[in-house]
C-alpha cells in the first residue's frame, strides 16, 4: 500500500479478513486504501467495520470522520471527531479538523482551543498555525 500498489494491498487486506473477520487493523487499512482510490463509500464502510471491531480506536474514528466530512456530512463528522478526541486526546488532526468545523459554525473560541491543542501535540503543524491565526482574527470584535 505504502509503495503505491493499492489494488494489490486491497486484495491482501481482503484475504486477511477472509481468514479472520475480526482483524480491525485490516479493515482500517482497507478504509485507507479505498480513500486513497477516491471511493469514499467503501472507505466509510471499512472504517465503520474497524471501529465496530475496536470501539476504543480514536484514530479509526477520526479517519471515519474525515470521510464523512469529505462527503459533506459535517454534523456527523463533528460528532465523530469529538468522540475520537475523548478516546485519544493526542490526535492532532482530529483537533484541527474539529476546529475547522467549529470555525465554520462561528464557534471561534472553541475552534481556537482545538487549534491550540493540535499545536501542543505537534508544534510544527503549519495548517493548524495558519488556521489559528485566521480564527483569532475572526474572533476579534
Amino acid at each position: 500500500h505504502e509503495t503505491g500498489r493499492v489494488e494489490e494491498a486491497i486484495r491482501k487486506y481482503e484475504f486477511a479478513i477472509s481468514r479472520d473477520p475480526s482483524l480491525a487493523e485490516a479493515e482500517f487499512c482497507l478504509g485507507l486504501a479505498w480513500k486513497d482510490l477516491g471511493d469514499l463509500d467503501r472507505a466509510q464502510e471499512h472504517y465503520e467495520r474497524s471501529f465496530a471491531l475496536d470501539p476504543k480506536n480514536g484514530k479509526c474514528e477520526s479517519n471515519l470522520a474525515g470521510v464523512l466530512l469529505a462527503k459533506g456530512l459535517r454534523a456527523e463528522a463533528r460528532r465523530h471527531y469529538e468522540h475520537s478526541i475523548t478516546l485519544n486526546p493526542l490526535l492532532q488532526i482530529a483537533h484541527k479538523e474539529l476546529a475547522d468545523i467549529m470555525r465554520g459554525d462561528g464557534e471561534y473560541q472553541a475552534a481556537i482551543a482545538h487549534y491550540e491543542a493540535a499545536l501542543r501535540i505537534q508544534p510544527d503543524f503549519g495548517e493548524a498555525k495558519e488556521n489559528l491565526a485566521f480564527t483569532r482574527s475572526l474572533a476579534r470584535p
